[in-house]
C-alpha cells in the first residue's frame, strides 16, 4: 500500500504531478493493478486492469491513458480497453540467440482520432558480446505490424538496433547506438509514430560522488544528417528518496521526478 502514496514529479509538458502504484495478487498466477498519474496540465491518467501469468508468458486486460514522446514532446493516448499478450524469451537451439513475441488489440483514442488497433511484434536478441572486459555489444532484429482502423492504415515495419556500452572507469560510462525502422506507412497516431527512420545516439554519465551524477544524450537523424535532440541529466540521492532531472536543450523544457526509496 505504501507504493500507492502520491509521489511528486514535474515536466514542462504535463505540469506538476503525483504518481502512485498498487498491485494486488489475485489467485496464484494473477494480479489486479491500479496505477495513476495526475498533472496540473494533463489531468488524471489512470491505468487499471488485470494481469495473468502463464508458463509461456502473460496477458493483461485493462483501461489506461498512456504517455509517449514524439519529437521530444510528450503525447497521450487513451486505450479503452486493450488486451496485451506476451511470451517469455526462448533460446534458439544451443545458440546465444533468443526470440520473443508480443501483441495487442484494443480501442485507441487520441483527440479526434479513434478506432480499433491491432499489433504483432517479434524480436530476436542475444547475450551481450564482450569486446574486452569493459566494452559490450548488443543488437536486436525485429518485425512489427500494426492495423489501424483510423485512416484504414497498415504499417509493416522490419527494424534493427545495435548498441555499444563502454565502462571507462568506476565513475564514467559511455554508450552509442544505432536504430533503423523500415516502414511503408507511419502511424496515423502521433503516440506510436516513429520519430526517425534512421537514428544514432551517443550518451554517457559521470558519477561525481556517492550522491550525485550527471549525464547527457545526443540524438542524430541519419536521414537529414542533423542533431535532432540534446538532453542533459542530473541525479541527486537524498538517502530516503532520489531526484531525477532532465533538461531538453533544444526546447528548453524541464522534467523532474522524485523517487521514494524507503518503501
Amino acid at each position: 500500500l505504501f507504493s500507492l502514496l502520491p509521489r511528486p514529479n514535474y515536466s514542462s509538458d504535463n505540469g506538476f504531478g503525483l504518481r502512485g502504484r498498487l498491485v494486488v495478487p489475485t489467485g496464484k498466477h494473477g494480479e489486479t493493478y491500479f496505477n495513476y498519474d495526475w498533472y496540473t496540465k494533463a489531468g488524471f491518467k489512470p491505468d487499471i486492469g488485470y494481469r495473468h501469468y502463464f508458463p509461456w508468458g502473460g496477458a493483461s486486460f485493462g483501461y489506461k491513458k498512456e504517455e509517449s514522446t514524439i519529437n521530444d514532446r510528450n503525447v497521450w493516448i487513451e486505450k479503452k480497453p486493450e488486451l496485451n499478450v506476451w511470451t517469455n524469451r526462448y533460446s534458439i537451439g544451443n545458440t546465444p540467440f533468443y526470440v520473443s513475441f508480443n501483441g495487442s488489440m484494443g480501442e485507441w483514442i487520441q483527440g479526434a482520432r479513434k478506432g480499433s488497433h491491432r499489433m504483432i511484434n517479434g524480436v530476436i536478441t542475444h547475450d551481450p558480446i564482450y569486446l574486452g572486459s569493459d566494452v559490450s555489444f548488443n543488437a536486436s532484429l525485429g518485425y512489427k505490424k500494426d492495423w489501424y482502423e483510423y485512416g484504414d492504415t497498415i504499417r509493416s515495419m522490419p527494424y534493427w538496433k545495435a548498441r555499444i556500452n563502454w565502462r571507462v572507469n568506476d565513475r564514467i560510462n559511455l554508450w552509442t547506438s544505432y536504430s533503423q525502422f523500415n516502414f511503408d506507412h507511419n502511424s496515423p497516431y502521433t503516440f506510436d509514430r516513429e520519430d526517425y527512420r534512421k537514428r544514432s545516439d551517443f550518451g554517457g554519465y559521470w558519477r561525481i560522488d556517492r550522491m550525485n551524477a550527471v549525464g547527457f544524450q545526443w540524438t542524430r537523424d541519419e536521414v537529414t544528417n542533423k542533431i535532432a535532440e540534446k538532453n542533459l541529466y542530473y541525479y541527486r540521492d537524498f538517502h530516503s528518496f532520489g531526484v531525477n532531472v532532465r533538461y531538453r536543450i533544444d526546447t528548453k523544457a524541464w522534467e523532474m521526478r522524485w523517487v521514494l526509496k524507503d518503501f
